[in-house]
């Protein structure tokens, strides 16, 4: 469904969308990595000749294999389509995995509806085609999940700390499980579960009564354990040094760190009603008050221990970075894992359960259909900045800062005029203009297409009495 809904705009230009800004920007990285090799310093960090975060065309506040994978697509031609599908591969497989774990917990037909609750939600349908932190950690989360007791752990272990930091919450929470006894006696993991491990006649759940594994770790699993702490530990050590030598020390870091985790005014008011919109619609309502609803419906351990796993990597997210959270929707986007588990287990004690859930779904197919077209108008703007010419500083006077599509298209630095008396600062012969805005500032700019190419000299003319009168 995230394909389908994807087909008609798979090959639209980057532009102002979410999706769009994110893989411009991973792809200005990939195409510096591969310009420069693998041994260059700052592997990957630069996203040239975009101005990156402190002017210098360094972007270094993520781990870096989203950049690392955008190469491929990049390396291929740098398709647009080819991007999406990269994003779309990474929810088709989570989609999958997602399948594993709920049957590992329920009948066929339960967790046939903790799929859909998933699947038909706004965050796959709108988001699916998102290449990004987030997306790119929601497989490899799910796949640890699967593995943890198996030798793919080791090198799952990796890649989600090399994925992001939701990523590196998300291997920090299932090594946590690890270690509890509540979360070593859960099964359906893999090569060392039991074998005839299914439901009872007339019951819906699995594995509902054995009980957990006390005491300490048996001499195995305590060594497997510390392996698996020692990967999460050079893995994240080697992402320090990776954004610390890009940042040259580790001030820029903390700076990141506490604007992205509350912000210049972010108050948990704001940061409560932004989520209850974007998770009521991203997630669905129905299946929130299933999230919600679920830990009173079962006493049985595992279920509870493995919906508070699937959950903890999205919570935590939105807690700590609160000013991500309020700034993008799709922050929650992992938080559809459980409320598919959440789903599915209502459905389990109340079949009918799953009528509403299609219902929802319905409305779902409708909203996403919505977002997806207002991103391919805001895309149109990319298609635009393909007219750009090459290689020259590009004027770009809009309300925000990050435009990273005209760095792509014109392989050159934007720079960003928020306010008319800015302009003399400027080395750009061509200006990106959003034309309504430059009339609120005063500019006498001719209507038609919001976004319109100027030469500096036109642009000039039109905000002549605004330059001379000063910022508004």
């Amino acid at each position: 469904m995230p394909l389908a809904l994807s087909l008609p705009t798979l090959s639209d230009a980057y532009g102002n969308s979410e999706e769009s800004l994110n893989a411009a920007i991973w792809s200005l990285g990939a195409k510096n990595l591969l310009e420069k090799g693998p041994s260059a310093s700052l592997r990957g960090a630069v996203v040239s000749p975009h101005g990156g975060t402190r002017g210098d065309g360094v972007y270094a506040h993520h781990p870096p294999l989203p950049v690392w994978l955008m190469a491929l697509p990049v390396a291929l031609g740098g398709s647009e389509a080819l991007a999406r599908l990269l994003g779309l591969g990474c929810a088709c497989v989570s989609l999958w995995l997602l399948w594993r774990v709920l049957g590992r917990h329920f009948d066929a037909r339960a967790a046939l509806v903790g799929l859909a609750a998933a699947a038909l939600s706004v965050f796959a349908l709108r988001y699916g085609r998102l290449f990004t932190t987030l997306t790119l950690a929601t497989p490899l989360f799910l796949a640890l999940v699967l593995l943890r007791k198996t030798g793919w752990r080791l090198p799952l272990i990796a890649l989600l700390v090399l994925s992001s930091w939701d990523g590196v919450i998300a291997a920090a929470c299932v090594l946590a499980t690890s270690l509890s006894p509540r979360g070593r006696g859960m099964k359906g993991e893999g090569a060392n579960e039991p074998e005839g491990s299914a439901a009872l006649p007339g019951s819906t759940l699995l594995h509902a009564s054995s009980p957990p594994h006390p005491g300490p770790l048996p001499r195995g699993e305590r060594e497997a354990f510390f392996a698996s702490l020692l990967v999460f530990t050079v893995s994240l050590a080697f992402v320090a040094w990776h954004l610390i030598d890009a940042t040259h020390g580790v001030s820029e870091l903390i700076w990141q760190f506490r604007w992205r985790a509350a912000g210049d005014e972010v108050t948990w008011a704001q940061w409560a009603e932004a989520q209850a919109l974007y998770l009521g619609e991203g997630a669905g309502p129905l299946s929130l008050l299933a999230l919600f609803a679920a830990p009173l419906l079962t006493r049985d351990r595992r279920h509870l221990v493995t919906l508070g796993l699937l959950a903890a990597p999205g919570v935590l997210m939105l807690l700590v970075f609160r000013q991500g959270a309020i700034k993008h929707a799709f922050w929650g986007y992992n938080l559809m894992l459980p409320v598919a588990y959440a789903a599915a287990l209502v459905a389990s004690r109340w079949p009918r359960a799953a009528w509403p859930v299609a219902a929802q779904a319905v409305l779902a197919l409708g909203v996403a259909g919505y977002r997806l077209n207002h991103e391919h108008h805001q895309n149109a703007l990319g298609a635009l900045a393909k007219a750009l010419p090459q290689r020259q500083p590009v004027i770009v006077l809009a309300r925000g800062a990050f435009h990273p599509y005209v760095s792509w298209y014109a392989q050159s630095r934007p720079e960003t005029v928020r306010q008319t008396a800015e302009l003399a600062a400027t080395t750009g012969a061509t200006a990106l203009v959003d034309t309504g805005y430059a009339r609120e500032l005063g500019c006498a700019v001719p209507g038609g297409a919001q976004w319109q190419i100027f030469d500096r000299a036109t642009l000039e003319s039109a905000c002549a009495r605004r330059l001379t009168a000063g910022p508004p």
